[in-house]
């Protein structure tokens, strides 16, 4: 699944973060990445593919960073958009992620219920078909 794939990428190297959630951002733990799927753009087919047999998929996911200052979410932020943006030729359980380019920089979606700041940026993939 792509939020696997992305959270394991994230998970690794200088740039990780200790809680990663996929899906949905949940109350707990304050500090966090949360990755979500959002509209993608319409699957690549060859021209003998046929209905069903796409050859790429394009799928958009939004990171949305979350801690109590605005300076920590930013620095989560940064960090997975610099991971992330142009990423490309990638293969992660068993999906080749031909490319992955960020949507736009970083920026502040907003303030939660509890006061913890919210920063975000979207990314869109360019991937092979996943084997589930």
């Amino acid at each position: 699944m792509i939020l696997d794939d992305l959270s394991d990428l994230l998970s690794t190297g200088t740039a990780a973060c200790a809680s990663i959630l996929k899906g949905s951002l949940q109350d707990r733990p304050d500090t966090t990445l949360c990755l979500r799927e959002v509209g993608g753009r319409p699957a690549d087919h060859a021209m003998s593919s046929g209905p069903g047999h796409a050859v790429a998929e394009h799928p958009r996911v939004q990171v949305i960073a979350r801690d109590p200052t605005y300076e920590d979410a930013r620095l989560i932020a940064h960090r997975a958009y610099v991971k992330l943006d142009g990423l490309a030729e990638v293969t992660k359980n068993s999906t080749l992620y031909h490319w992955i380019t960020a949507v736009q920089p970083p920026f502040l979606l907003g303030i939660d219920d509890n006061d913890r700041t919210l920063i975000a940026f979207n990314v869109d993939i360019t991937k092979g078909l996943s084997a589930t």
